[in-house]
């Protein structure tokens, strides 16, 4: 048992937790110790999931996480889809768009530690911006997106990938940058964005590389 071997507390986190009591996780809320919920993997597993609704009335840190490629979502947006539905599912009062947005950002961030880094908008942390199509409910541009709506993306305060009106004027090597149409729709990936530029691998070839790798690896049987 976790709590019986010291493996609680802050810093410490429970993946999924699918079968915690109420009074494990009102433990769990005491000791600061963290959830990450894996909403998707858990229903095409199990049929259930963990019930991160309760943690969270509890006061347990609840973040979230695809889980892996074979049963888990493809991105986070889509794993805040899937959770926005099932706690929709459950009682329309328990959808919060907030918290949900919360649970990949400084909540997720605070789980293993690192939210003096990344996870918020804050002077002294690593500008890592992603900018999304315009919702009239600000956070729901988030949970409802898919990637025709990223519009930028910065990390470290380099920008990586963007419609081309956002992200040209800020781009420092234009040289190391190239034009790609995901979803039917143009975008500039400056993929190539490494120590000189040209020891980064272009889109094709990251392309090739994962696909190849795929290749090798089948899905487990169970």
């Amino acid at each position: 048992h976790m709590f019986d071997v010291g493996m609680s507390g802050s810093g410490q986190a429970f993946v999924h937790a699918t079968d915690a009591t109420t009074e494990q996780l009102a433990q769990m809320a005491e000791s600061g110790t963290t959830m990450i919920w894996s909403p998707r993997s858990n229903l095409d597993l199990y049929a259930q999931t963990s019930p991160a609704d309760i943690a969270h009335r509890l006061g347990v840190p609840v973040a979230i996480g695809p889980d892996w490629t074979w049963s888990g979502s493809m991105n986070p947006a889509h794993e805040l889809q899937c959770a926005h539905e099932y706690l929709d599912s459950r009682s329309e009062d328990l959808v919060d768009d907030v918290w949900l947005w919360e649970m990949v950002t400084n909540r997720a961030a605070a789980a293993v530690g690192v939210s003096d880094q990344i996870g918020s908008l804050t002077v002294g942390t690593r500008a890592d911006l992603a900018v999304f199509s315009w919702h009239i409910e600000p956070y729901r541009s988030v949970i409802q997106s898919g990637p025709e709506d990223v519009r930028l993306v910065i990390i470290d305060g380099h920008a990586l990938y963007g419609v081309d009106s956002l992200i040209a004027p800020i781009i420092e090597h234009p040289e190391w940058c190239e034009t790609v149409t995901p979803c039917s729709e143009t975008r500039t990936l400056c993929v190539q964005a490494a120590e000189e530029g040209y020891d980064a691998q272009r889109y094709e070839d990251l392309e090739t590389l994962l696909s190849e790798l795929l290749e090798d690896v089948s899905m487990p049987e169970g």
